[in-house]
């Protein structure tokens, strides 16, 4: 059993897959077949994971976002359950890819691994992750050219409440309704435009200047935005699992060539 681990900054997500030989089963048969029947497990905090989770993996792969010392908290439990522990880091250049960044190490591993998956994909593709934070990767041609990094739409209302001007709920509700008629709708309309106009001038920008057709979507919001936002004129791709996928790609990527 292979144990997949995607921690982020609200929730630590796992997925189990039935495998003893995961190079010989092949990468895509994972991400199709396996990857996609299975519903990753969300737990709320490191000490929620290890209270709940006892099995014990032949393998484990990590995708981490949080600090140096969450990490070594994490890797510390891991070793009681596996001997074989893989943290994906972001490198110049990876499963044949190459980071737009002069620094690799700056780049978020969640989104290195989004642009490896992607990049699986023949044709030019946009990755748009909308989490607390919304970013968004062009893939070409094996190169990541870049992106973008915005405030999610939670990151909006707790920065207007910070100002102590606006009180507002903490509760983000999804409605059609384009005009508020109380300072906590005029404020979660407000951001809800914000971030539709963002998507919407990216999609046009990115689509004409680096011939983008394809785009992903993903995070705890990416369902919604993809509801939203799809149409005929580009082709969406609700990517829920995108970073596992890329996770398995650089494991791979990583083992000796035989």
């Amino acid at each position: 059993m292979i144990l997949l681990i995607d921690w982020g900054n609200t929730n630590l997500k796992t997925i189990c897959l039935e495998t003893t030989d995961l190079e010989t089963t092949g990468l895509e048969k994972f991400c199709r077949d396996s990857l996609l029947e299975n519903e990753p497990r969300v737990y709320g905090s490191l000490a929620e994971f290890k209270e709940n989770f006892s099995l014990s993996p032949q393998q484990v792969l990590v995708a981490s976002v949080r600090s140096d010392e969450d990490n070594e908290r994490l890797k510390q439990f891991l070793s009681t359950l596996s001997d074989e522990i893989f943290f994906a880091k972001t490198s110049h250049k990876a499963c044949g890819v190459s980071c737009a960044y002069d620094k690799p190490e700056f780049l978020g591993v969640d989104r290195w691994l989004a642009i490896l998956a992607a990049e699986a994909i023949a044709d030019p593709v946009a990755v748009i992750d909308i989490g607390s934070a919304i970013t968004l990767d062009v893939v070409s041609n094996k190169r990541h050219l870049g992106g973008h990094i915005i405030p999610g739409k939670r990151l909006m209302l707790e920065s207007l409440k910070s100002t102590g001007k606006v009180r507002p709920d903490s509760q983000i509700v999804e409605d059609e309704q384009y005009l508020g008629q109380s300072t906590g709708d005029c404020v979660r309309l407000g951001i809800d435009a914000v971030v539709s106009g963002y998507l919407s001038n990216i999609m046009d920008k990115v689509s004409k200047d680096y011939q983008i057709e394809r785009w992903f979507f993903a995070g705890g919001g990416g369902a919604h935005w993809y509801q939203k936002l799809a149409n005929n004129e580009r082709r969406f791709e609700l990517r829920p699992l995108i970073v596992f996928e890329g996770l398995l790609r650089l494991y791979l990527d990583s083992k000796p060539k035989t």
